[in-house]
């Protein structure tokens, strides 16, 4: 008798395993269920824009040299900025009239207090700017995927010009829009 008892204290029993029940079986309250994983999210590029403020380009200054190393040509569909790079893509749309126009980044400026960008004369007329002079707009850089613009695709990729490809500048919307903000000041 001593050694049952000494069995029965070491472990040693002789009960099976209860089986699993289903879980329709198992009474509500017994019943915890973990939640599901959350989903991962397909990665997607939002194509940001950007608010600024936008001037135009006097007539005045055709056949100079831009900073890019192109000749200013008023009828040609380009513009300034402090730091979106060298032949970038850019969708510009006029915030009060709607109307946009696709340009390419070949110079740099500076237009005054708030100022980000400086379209062409050609590009100012086609988003109706050229008698306000100044204009609200919103920006989006053809970087990554096409873009709607004036009602055609546009597809990314870089205009060439003589500093295209030895200018790297960051296309970090955040920063763009934080430099938009303070009138392309650093």
């Amino acid at each position: 008798m001593l050694m049952l008892s000494v069995g029965t204290m070491l472990g040693c029993s002789t009960v099976a395993p209860q089986p699993e029940m289903p879980a329709e079986m198992i009474p509500a309250a017994k019943i915890t269920r973990r939640p599901p994983p959350p989903a991962t999210p397909e990665p997607t590029v939002e194509q940001e824009e950007i608010l600024a403020r936008a001037v135009w380009i006097s007539a005045g200054l055709k056949g100079r040299k831009t900073a890019s190393g192109q000749i200013y040509v008023p009828d040609a569909l380009t513009a300034w900025s402090q730091d979106i790079p060298f032949g970038q893509k850019v969708c510009v749309r006029n915030l009060r009239t709607d109307a946009e126009v696709l340009v390419y980044i070949n110079d740099r400026g500076r237009g005054g207090k708030g100022v980000y960008l400086g379209l062409s004369e050609s590009a100012a007329r086609k988003i109706s700017m050229l008698k306000e002079g100044v204009a609200d707009v919103a920006l989006v850089l053809v970087a990554d995927k096409p873009v709607q613009c004036d009602g055609r695709q546009v597809e990314p990729g870089l205009v060439a010009t003589p500093k295209t490809a030895r200018v790297k500048v960051s296309l970090d919307p955040v920063k763009l829009a934080q430099s938009a903000a303070d009138g392309g000041r650093p």
